[in-house]
C-alpha cells in the first residue's frame, strides 16, 4: 500500500505532501514471517535501493516498529555502508501514523507501462505493498 506518514497533517494529500507538509511518501508491507523473514526485507530494499532524494516527501527512511526491527535496520546499514550508494543517509524511524494515499497512486507501476515492477521483486513470497 502507498501511502504518507511522519507528517503532523491530518489528512494528508499528495499535493499537501509536495508542499512540505512533513509527510513522506512511503510504501507499508505486509508479509507472512513464516515466508519472509525481516532480514529478507531488507535484502530486497537494499538491492532496489536508489539513494537519497533532495526532495523532503521521497527521503530515504525505514520506519521500525519495534526495538528488534531498529537494530537488524541498523546492522544491515553498517554491512552495507561501504557500497556504492551510502547506506549511513537512511533515517530510521519509528512507524507513525499511516495515511493511504490517493487510489491514483496504488499500483502505480502496474499501471503504468513504461514501468516495470523491481527486477529482483520476490514473487510468491507473502509479500504484498
Amino acid at each position: 500500500m502507498v501511502g504518507y506518514t511522519g507528517g503532523s497533517n491530518q489528512n494528508p494529500s499528495y499535493d499537501s505532501v509536495c508542499e512540505g507538509d512533513g509527510h513522506t511518501e512511503a510504501i507499508r508491507i505486509e508479509y507472512n514471517e513464516t515466508l519472509t523473514s525481516y532480514a529478507e526485507l531488507l535484502e530486497f530494499y537494499w538491492k532496489n535501493y536508489h539513494g537519497t532524494s533532495h526532495f523532503p516527501q521521497y527521503k530515504s527512511a525505514i520506519w521500525v516498529q519495534d526495538d528488534d526491527q531498529r537494530a537488524e535496520v541498523l546492522g544491515s546499514i553498517l554491512a552495507g555502508s561501504d557500497r556504492k550508494r551510502d547506506r549511513t543517509k537512511i533515517q530510521v524511524l519509528n512507524a507513525s501514523n499511516w495515511h493511504d494515499a490517493e487510489e491514483y497512486h496504488q499500483k502505480y507501476m502496474e499501471k503504468a507501462a513504461q514501468h516495470r515492477m523491481p527486477p529482483n521483486f520476490p514473487p510468491g513470497r507473502g509479500l504484498t505493498a
